[in-house]
């Protein structure tokens, strides 16, 4: 093996690396909030967003059925005009899932719908 080919596969395992760590630590480091002015689920990599419940068109639980994972049997899916965002279980530690689907209820209860 060359010197050059060498460095290059040092180099993607570095990237392939690295792209992991950010992505667990953004992992353990996700919050879920839910107050009056709307929800965030940060950090925003991967999947993060804030949204305020006036542009919340609808929202519902999902039991996750086959795409579950050991983590998230269920999930809350918010519609915003064409963007679909999600809320798994397993994102929302504390104060728990259950707790989360009232607070959401409590701001936006009215454009609850049946899941899809």
């Amino acid at each position: 093996m060359s010197t050059l080919s060498a460095v290059a596969l040092t180099g993607a395992f570095g990237v392939c690396g690295a792209l992991g760590a950010v992505g667990g630590l953004a992992a353990i480091r996700m919050r879920v909030t839910v107050g009056p002015d709307g929800i965030s689920k940060t950090p925003s990599i991967p999947s993060g967003f804030t949204i305020s419940w006036d542009k919340v068109e609808k929202w519902s639980v999902t039991d996750l059925g086959e795409d579950r994972d050991m983590f998230s049997s269920r999930a809350v899916r918010f519609s915003v005009g064409w963007r679909k965002m999600e809320v798994q279980e397993a994102e929302v530690f504390h104060p728990g899932f259950d707790q989360f689907i009232q607070d959401v209820r409590a701001w936006a209860g009215e454009r609850e719908v049946a899941p899809q």
